[in-house]
């Protein structure tokens, strides 16, 4: 793994690392309250002009991106533990690992008399079908939770009104006290 990890020049680990830390901004996780609309007055209504539809969805989808990842991740998570399939599967998996790595403990795997793997073919080749598998038993989960995730998203994007909150690019932090330096706010206006 290293020698892949040192094959990567560095700006590409760079520009990964910088993207990432970009996307997954804790800032950008919207709490429970603003997500769910708690405490307003109508936080979830059918919008009937196209027009703001299309503006909804482009804002709520940029808005609540890392929300709606969660979603993802949380349904997959739990597809995945619920499919007895997919549980058996990774048992039998873990099964086959732990054999490979007793078997290969001093260095080569036998298979039999005859048929004998060195260590790292034998790891290398177990990872090939522990891929194939994987894949195999996750097609149905990644499916599955691609058109529920997808199903949940787009309602939530279509009826979620998070208009309060698409002006978050022309937020100021303010900083200091207003006590001192705001008393003329309150002066009244024939003393002025």
């Amino acid at each position: 793994m290293s020698k892949v990890s040192s094959s990567i020049p560095q700006g590409a680990k760079e520009y990964l690392g910088n993207a990432s830390k970009s996307i997954f901004k804790r800032e950008n996780l919207r709490s429970l309250t603003v997500f769910m609309g708690l405490g307003e007055e109508r936080p979830f209504y059918i919008e009937k002009n196209p027009a703001f539809v299309i503006s909804r969805l482009q804002h709520n989808l940029s808005f609540f991106y890392l929300n709606y990842s969660i979603v993802f991740a949380v349904l997959f998570v739990i597809t995945m533990i619920t499919s007895l399939k997919t549980m058996l599967g990774f048992l039998c998996l873990g099964g086959a690992w732990l054999y490979v790595i007793r078997a290969s403990a001093d260095g080569t795997l036998r298979i039999g008399k005859s048929i004998a793997i060195p260590q790292k073919p034998a790891t290398v080749g177990m990872t090939v079908i522990s891929a194939i598998v994987s894949l195999c038993l996750l097609s149905h989960v990644f499916w599955w939770t691609v058109g529920s995730g997808g199903f949940v998203t787009l309602i939530h994007a279509g009826l979620r009104d998070a208009s309060l909150y698409q002006d978050q690019d022309d937020r100021v932090e303010m900083h200091g006290s207003l006590e001192e330096e705001g008393e003329f706010l309150n002066t009244p206006l024939n003393a002025i």
